[in-house]
């Protein structure tokens, strides 16, 4: 079982993941550290790390300039678009700062 401390080590320190896997387009359990270790465990998952993404996609007007990198418990990966301003400001909040 992942804890919220494994995600927030993950998000906090860019592993700039090369191998990354499959395209994910399901992004929604990316709201916070809490509903990204409750999915995780759900699956039986890991967060692996985060990777720029050479061209960043643009939904809904908003910039998703990384790439979010999970660990299946076969070793198969994926990944989901997401905002590198987001983490910053989940990793903060996690320091209590």
């Amino acid at each position: 079982m992942i804890t919220e401390q494994e995600v927030y080590e993950a998000l906090k320190n860019n592993t700039n993941v090369l191998d990354y896997g499959e395209h994910e387009w399901d992004n929604t359990w990316l709201r916070d550290i809490p509903d990204m270790t409750k999915r995780l465990n759900e699956y039986g998952d890991r967060l692996v790390g985060w990777f720029p993404l050479t061209t960043p996609a643009y939904c809904c007007g908003i910039k998703q300039d990384i790439g979010i990198v999970a660990e299946r418990e076969d070793g198969s990966r994926y990944w989901c678009h997401f905002m590198s301003e987001l983490v910053e400001k989940y990793v903060k909040r996690y320091e209590g700062e």
